[in-house]
């Protein structure tokens, strides 16, 4: 369903698994935690979302699996000649993680994900003799596909990272590669603050960065 990853950016993609597995200061012996909830409010570089807000529940099923899901709203404007245009999206998602501890500090993680999304266009005339092809358009029920191969890492007591490499693929495009970057810093036992980043290794520049609030069960 996805194409293969290739050979060159996996080996990019252990280099830097490898480099985060190597920063290992002292941290306590409890495990991680994929029992929580958190929001994620952030912005991208491309015009149609300047504007994201995101929410997610993840719980365990299994040991050494998780279930999380999430609700998505995206929005975003921009001008053309004589026009304006304006997209909206909401977005549901589901994913499988299945995560092994490879010690006390660090997990390898094997994540499987599918979204479903609604976009709505909208396009108003600002100026004479430019005229907008429809004022409203909408796209429902588009498809998206993912796998990702990654690690979560304790850097410290009270800081820890996950490093992603993800495949995406969307109805009938190719796929998308993408590196997700992730820093969480601890504020109390149960809630955590922090920004994720992530950017296209191929295919169209994208970057999207948030700020990330978590409360653990």
């Amino acid at each position: 369903m996805l194409e293969q990853i290739g050979v060159n950016r996996m080996k990019k993609l252990l280099a830097m698994v490898i480099s985060l597995t190597l920063i290992n200061s002292y941290v306590s012996a409890e495990g991680f935690n994929y029992d929580y909830v958190q929001a994620r409010i952030g912005t991208t570089n491309s015009q149609a979302t300047d504007e994201l807000y995101i929410i997610e529940v993840s719980k365990s099923v299994h040991e050494n699996i998780a279930l999380r899901g999430g609700l998505a709203y995206r929005h975003g404007d921009w001008n053309l000649t004589g026009r304006v245009k304006e997209q909206t999206s909401t977005q549901i998602t589901a994913e499988a993680i299945f995560h092994q501890e490879l010690s006390t500090n660090t997990d390898i993680l094997l994540s499987v994900g599918y979204s479903n999304t609604d976009y709505k266009s909208t396009c108003v005339t600002t100026a004479a003799h430019y005229i907008c092809s429809a004022s409203t358009t909408r796209a429902n029920n588009h498809e998206s596909f993912g796998v990702s191969l990654g690690i979560r890492q304790r850097l410290s007591d009270n800081i820890e990272a996950e490093l992603h490499y993800a495949g995406v693929k969307a109805n009938n495009s190719p796929t998308i590669n993408q590196v997700h970057l992730s820093l969480l810093k601890e504020l109390t036992s149960k809630l955590s603050i922090g920004a994720n980043y992530r950017w296209n290794t191929n295919r169209n520049d994208f970057d999207q960065s948030e700020i990330v609030i978590r409360r653990k069960f």
